[in-house]
């Protein structure tokens, strides 16, 4: 047992530090630390040679047993023992249901595919640009509380302008533009462009003001930014 400790590079390594540190101490003449490292020296030998001792123990109790395993031998057979693993990983393995798991995977795959599906769809459907309708457009002398009052056709050079008010249903989730075109006598006199946000009612309008050089034949067109014309209507000026 003492020539194992000897032989243990630990046990080695640990005394050569507790010298070290015990010829510093001495130099530098503290005695108190000279004490201390006498005391955990001490105790890590009592500690190595007690775990010498329970190690030392151990394996002869290994060694008696093993000596009692090879001795009886009678009753014991070694092939089937060696096999026993390999039968019930084989028993383990038929027990899984293959078909079910094939399933399982089939199925979360279908629904990854089915989720896939339904954001593109989604996202498809946002993308979707939806025509915009004129639900009606009126023509008056002025605009209060975003409706068109002194509805006429017919205009004269008293009057101070003229408003055109028009309701667009826009279901987009985006703005978009219209134009009120006003021409005179079939000639555009006035463009005006106007943004049209989300909703089922906007309202929007624009106006022309009147004076002697504005009498004759008018009409109001709407139009988007393609060109395309949802409806007008008409009206006049007159001099009075």
């Amino acid at each position: 047992m003492i020539s194992s400790l000897f032989s243990d590079s630990t046990f080695i390594i640990v005394s050569l530090m507790a010298l070290v540190f015990t010829i510093v101490a001495i130099s530098q003449k503290l005695n108190d630390a000279i004490k201390g490292i006498s005391i955990v020296y001490v105790i890590f030998i009592l500690y190595t040679l007690s775990s010498e001792n329970t190690s030392f123990k151990k394996d002869q109790d290994i060694s008696s047993i093993n000596i009692i395993d090879y001795n009886e031998t009678e009753g014991y057979d070694l092939s089937e023992d060696i096999s026993n693993p390999q039968n019930n990983f084989n028993n383990e393995f038929d027990s899984l249901n293959i078909d079910e798991l094939i399933n399982d995977l089939a199925r979360k795959s279908s629904n990854t595919s089915n989720k896939r599906s339904w954001i593109s769809s989604r996202s498809l459907k946002n993308n979707i640009i939806r025509p915009i309708k004129l639900l009606s457009i009126e023509i008056g002398d002025n605009v209060v509380s975003r409706n068109i009052e002194g509805k006429r056709k017919n205009f004269n050079t008293d009057d101070k302008r003229v408003y055109c008010l028009t309701r667009i249903e826009n279901t987009n989730d985006f703005k978009t533009t219209i134009f009120h075109k006003w021409y005179k006598d079939l000639k555009l006199e006035s463009n005006i462009l106007i943004n049209i946000g989300k909703s089922y009612n906007w309202r929007s309008w624009s106006y022309i003001n009147i004076n002697s050089d504005r009498v004759g034949n008018w009409k109001v067109v709407i139009e988007d930014s393609s060109g395309f014309k949802y409806d007008s209507l008409e009206f006049s000026i007159s001099q009075r």
